[in-house]
């Protein structure tokens, strides 16, 4: 299962969901990495949002997609695993649905953004009720 893995600045969390927040940013990333990840209709992308105590150096708003890999998690008789090219076109994919989020909100706050794509190798995961 990919997870949006956001940790905001921690200035952001007061507005987060307000208005056209960063929520809704979060929200048009599924259907991207979906796409790029060859997993359509699988609604299977988890979205988890953080706020940091503290941050050096960071962008204000970092991103991973996390993910396990290696396994036949799918059932498509290979195993889920993205290469590097795949994650490097996502990144550019997440880029630009940022830049058409802020197109679309010319009043809203200019952010450093930073992706990272975090495949988990020799990992097990599993949601219980």
């Amino acid at each position: 299962m990919p997870q949006i893995y956001a940790i905001l600045d921690p200035h952001l969390a007061d507005n987060y969901c307000k208005g056209d927040g960063l929520d809704v940013f979060f929200q048009t990333l599924k259907p991207v990495i979906e796409k790029r990840f060859g997993i359509e209709g699988a609604d299977d992308i988890a979205i988890t949002v953080v706020s940091a105590v503290r941050t050096v150096g960071e962008a204000n708003v970092q991103i991973e997609i996390r993910y396990t890999a290696g396994t036949d998690e799918y059932k498509k008789g290979r195993p889920f695993d993205p290469s590097l090219k795949t994650q490097e076109d996502l990144i550019e994919d997440i880029h630009q649905s940022y830049l058409s989020y802020r197109r679309q909100r010319p009043a809203s706050q200019a952010l450093k953004i930073s992706v990272w794509c975090k495949p988990y190798y020799n990992s097990a995961f599993k949601t219980f009720e």
